[in-house]
């Protein structure tokens, strides 16, 4: 079972945890300056060093993937999976990926930086994820050929400046219906910059939010130690959860009626319709989430979870599902008629 498809990710407005450490060698120019030869040799015993650990601290074994000529339509689902990043994707040369059969535990390989240490878990367990990924960056370097780079003053180097320091970006994504719809949500950004956050979209920076989902993370990792950090993502969060419960009593009190219709409503487009855009499949199966959520939804849950629904209906996701490619308007319609299957099912 993939994280992403634990009930954990519906049972609350946290979807889930991630936490992700960049990492350089000291032996390496950094990625911009790697030469193929050489990151290959970098890639390769990055991986041997992780996969070692198979069998001890991981029991759902890693794997390496080299993905430099994989085409980008095929690397697509695995970035709106959140195991590679848009950049990534895009990215020209030799690179790979360590992953897991969950897909919660993974590392970037010449990303922006040599690695990206990744770990995901569902629901609110930030303290999980930490872990996970703590432990795969000391495997890495333990059983290493090489050394991190490191400053006694900077901490860990990395391409980007704001990622100096622990080298570490935490961050929990939410669903937020309320706060979006009343459009509060813009109005957080600047509170969430007290707390040295940031808000960003579904799939992390310069995304835009789908189906009221959003991440909220770190904005610096210099400067303070990589368990104040995550404190400081605990306490932002709480707020936020509060102001979104806040916001949902207010219209179940003040607008029962009008709520239940349109979450039923939403729902009965769900289990009809014939051809469905990807920003509307999103929306409406946000609503489905709350529904859900809220108690509202008297008919048992599908078997997948929404989140799992809604990972599945994006582009690259839908043609992998349907076993080829298919154009915007195939994609419609099939992705009408997968949802019409998941909600009976």
């Amino acid at each position: 079972m993939k994280w992403y498809e634990s009930p954990l990710v519906d049972e609350s407005i946290v979807i889930s945890a991630r936490v992700r450490f960049a990492r350089n060698f000291e032996k390496y120019p950094f990625p911009i300056k790697l030469t193929d030869s050489a990151a290959q040799e970098m890639a390769a015993a990055t991986a041997r060093a992780a996969l070692s650990g198979n069998g001890t601290a991981f029991t759902d074994e890693l794997r390496y993937f080299d993905i430099t000529d994989t085409p980008q339509e095929s690397l697509l689902p695995l970035m709106e999976r959140h195991v590679l990043s848009s950049h990534m994707v895009a990215k020209k040369g030799v690179k790979g990926i360590i992953l897991n059969g969950r897909e919660d535990v993974s590392v970037m390989l010449n990303e922006e930086d040599h690695a990206r240490i990744q770990s995901i878990f569902p629901g609110d367990n930030l303290d999980g994820a930490y872990a996970a990924a703590d432990a795969l960056d000391t495997l890495i370097e333990d059983k290493g050929q090489h050394k991190y780079a490191f400053d006694q003053e900077y901490g860990f180097l990395t391409s980007c400046p704001t990622n100096a320091g622990t080298g570490m970006r935490a961050s929990l994504m939410l669903h937020l219906p309320a706060l979006e719809n009343t459009g509060y949500i813009a109005k957080m950004l600047p509170a969430l910059g007290k707390f040295r956050m940031t808000v960003r979209g579904i799939h992390g920076e310069g995304s835009e939010s789908l189906g009221a989902v959003y991440q909220i993370s770190n904005q610096f990792s210099l400067g303070k130690p990589e368990t104040e950090i995550l404190q400081a993502l605990k306490s932002a969060v709480n707020w936020i959860i509060n102001q979104e419960k806040s916001m949902r009593e207010k219209f179940f009190t003040k607008h029962r009626i009008a709520v239940e219709d349109k979450l039923y409503r939403s729902w009965g487009i769900l289990t009809s319709c014939r051809t469905l855009d990807h920003k509307e499949g999103m929306n409406l199966l946000s609503d489905a989430r709350m529904g859900f959520e809220s108690g509202i939804y008297t008919m048992p849950r599908p078997a997948k979870t929404i989140y799992a629904l809604m990972t599945n209906i994006q582009p690259g996701s839908l043609c992998a599902i349907a076993g080829k490619p298919l154009n915007q308007e195939e994609r419609n319609i099939y992705r009408a008629e997968y949802i019409r299957e998941q909600l009976k099912a």
